[in-house]
């Protein structure tokens, strides 16, 4: 798993458990949420104690739509509210491109949701502002998990 990657999964939850706050670090492990381990994407990753691994996989006391109503809650705290605000309205434009500050957007490069295809504004020599395309994985995480989020 890449180690950045794997960094965001356990700062989002703080390094506990997303479903009970265990926080013992040994007991902990990355769960994948559509139970492919080749899928390891972040919106595919949460933070699970062996506690809470069991009540899925064994006992069936945790269910998949659980584990996702919680990532979502995770994902938007990550992606945060300008990040999925851009998503949705790039999602929805034509040429699937949205305008905005790098230090607000450039989370969503980094996750794959959005690439950065030309700077716009300058401060000086310093570029503050680029277009950023929405990404063919940018769509599918939108259709997924972002489609859900109405404000």
């Amino acid at each position: 798993m890449d180690e950045i990657k794997k960094k965001w999964i356990f700062i989002e939850t703080d390094d506990r458990c997303a479903i009970c706050d265990h926080r013992i670090k040994e007991d902990l492990t990355v769960h994948h949420i559509d139970h492919n381990p080749t899928n390891s994407v972040y919106e595919n990753e949460i933070v699970l104690c062996k506690y809470c691994q069991d009540l899925h996989h064994k006992e069936g006391k945790l269910t998949t739509e659980q584990i996702e109503d919680r990532k979502l809650t995770l994902m938007s705290r990550t992606i945060t509210i300008y990040g999925i605000n851009a998503i949705k309205r790039s999602y929805r434009d034509k040429d699937k491109s949205v305008v905005g500050m790098h230090f607000l957007l450039y989370h969503l490069v980094d996750l794959g949701y959005m690439e950065m295809k030309e700077e716009r504004e300058f401060y000086g020599d310093i570029p503050v502002s680029a277009r950023f395309i929405l990404t063919d994985r940018g769509c599918k995480v939108y259709d997924k998990w972002l489609r859900r989020i109405r404000w």
